[in-house]
């Protein structure tokens, strides 16, 4: 289903009709997501550079540690702020799967019409609000899973 809607034809318009919202978000999370892929959810064939490293970019959202901010077609970004194609990576996670034509054709139609692309990282603690270096469990399902 999800490769047939990578494209227009007799049977629905479906690429037409993403390209026609004027604000198209992705929402990737980078660790601890046992449902769906980083690399999935934000159409990159790998994971954000050096996610393990960074910090949160908003105190409001602590969990949010990249937003390109904008629309881009490339995607991950490099350290130094200049576009990476997404399949001009070596060894991408759908290497020798046999699913690769469909996730590369998925890549090919979905990633060039532009993204705004958040990438989050949910550890099994998140800072208090409080601050002061205090940790609140997790909240939701992995919380109350006994996750934390």
């Amino acid at each position: 289903l999800l490769v047939r809607m990578c494209g227009d034809d007799e049977d629905g318009w479906f690429l037409s009709g993403i390209k026609a919202f004027k604000h198209r978000v992705l929402y990737g999370n980078t660790c601890n997501d046992f449902l769906v892929r980083y690399q999935t959810a934000n159409l990159s064939p790998c994971n954000l550079p050096n996610w393990r490293l960074r910090e949160a970019i908003s105190r409001e959202y602590p969990h949010v540690i990249h937003d390109t901010l904008t629309h881009v077609a490339d995607f991950p970004l490099s350290d130094e702020h200049t576009f990476v194609s997404p399949l001009s990576d070596t060894d991408p996670y759908f290497a020798g799967d046999p699913k690769e034509p469909h996730i590369r054709r998925m890549l090919d139609a979905l990633a060039p019409i532009g993204w705004r692309r958040v990438s989050a990282r949910f550890v099994r603690s998140v800072p208090a609000a409080s601050g002061g270096g205090m940790r609140r469990k997790l909240p939701g399902l992995l919380g109350d899973a006994g996750v934390n």
